[in-house]
């Protein structure tokens, strides 16, 4: 096997490496170590080393900014608007993807470059690649808005088609069997999760002061251990059937240890989900129902309410999403009355 500078086989996949103005930097590619891959791999890494010297040579401009710093300001400014997973999101792709780019002048990096590096990757989805592509555009987006850049090339970066997964909601009886399998916090957890089709995090901030007779008060969910606000950045009261008042009737354990409605083994408030994660993965694997992922009780709520005849808007207004968002993933599922009352008049 040939042997190139700055590039070796690691693991599945090859490794390129090269410094720029004593800064080192990486990436993993996505394909087999052969040849082949191999010398592809060598001519990535002098393309990227030859752009960012052109890209820096000669500029001494106060305005100068390199693709990391400007990454890094452009999270700087989006703290204030992002809930911090989402951000965690857009960091992860940043540098995963995109950290070749990363000592070059935003003002030299153009759509030839963009393309040789998107072209390395494997991507697990076209989805994956669409989101990729979007937090880079954001950024070129940002420069522009700040005078750094005055091209998006990012913009010109196609991911190709992606079609929306469907909702694979639980049916009743699959929600009925993971509840039976489930015992304890978990249970209660999970159960209202599947009545009121609130977020994880939103469930694991809950304070008892927000619970009334037949409504809830949604306003903080939690990511790694900190309280923050709901994805929308609003509060909801959400309404409760008469199975979760139920639910949380019989949720003692945790009544007088404090403020939180849900605490771990530890007697402490949740700081992630893996606990209440394992105990459903386990619940479903007892129960012989096919695996889907937590996130997965919210989507059978919304779907069990249209599919009673709840207005969308109300259904918004419970999940906390807007209405428009509602429409697009849970069409299909909305009262079917309708549609036969409409195929009733063409008959006719």
């Amino acid at each position: 096997m040939a042997r190139y500078r700055g590039v070796r086989p690691k693991g599945n996949g090859i490794q390129i490496d090269y410094q720029i103005r004593g800064k080192r930097f990486w990436q993993l590619i996505n394909k087999a170590p052969t040849d082949r891959n191999l010398a592809d791999a060598a001519r990535l890494r002098q393309r990227l080393i030859e752009a960012a010297k052109l890209g820096t040579a000669g500029s001494n401009e106060p305005t100068t900014r390199t693709f990391e710093e400007c990454c890094r300001l452009f999270l700087a400014d989006k703290k204030t608007t992002l809930k911090p997973s989402t951000l965690d999101g857009y960091r992860s792709k940043l540098e995963f993807y995109w950290s070749p780019l990363a000592a070059m002048d935003i003002r030299s990096i153009k759509l030839a470059d963009l393309k040789a590096l998107d072209r390395e990757v494997a991507w697990k989805s076209q989805k994956t690649r669409k989101d990729a592509h979007s937090v880079l555009r954001g950024v070129f987006a940002w420069g522009i808005a700040e005078e750094l850049t005055d091209d998006n090339p990012a913009a010109r970066l196609r991911a190709g088609t992606w079609q929306r997964p469907e909702i694979d909601a639980f049916t009743d009886e699959e929600r009925r069997k993971i509840l039976a399998e489930l015992e304890g916090t978990a249970r209660v957890f999970y159960g209202l999760m599947f009545e009121v089709g609130a977020r994880t995090g939103e469930l694991m901030g809950l304070r008892w002061s927000d619970v009334g007779t037949d409504t809830l008060r949604i306003e903080r969910s939690v990511y790694r251990g900190k309280d923050g606000s709901t994805k929308t950045h609003q509060s909801r009261s959400v309404l409760l059937t008469r199975a979760a008042q139920e639910l949380l009737k019989s949720h003692t354990s945790s009544r007088f240890r404090g403020d939180h409605v849900f605490l771990n083994q530890y007697g402490e408030p949740f700081a992630n989900d893996r606990g209440l994660t394992f105990a459903f993965k386990l619940a479903c694997k007892r129960a012989e129902v096919r695996y889907r992922r937590p996130y997965y009780c919210r989507h059978t709520f919304a779907t069990r309410a249209l599919m009673a005849g709840c207005q969308p808007g109300w259904v918004a207004s419970q999940l906390g999403d807007r209405l428009e968002t509602v429409l697009r993933h849970y069409a299909r599922w909305i009262s079917s009355d309708k549609d036969r009352a409409e195929l009733a008049k063409l008959e006719r």
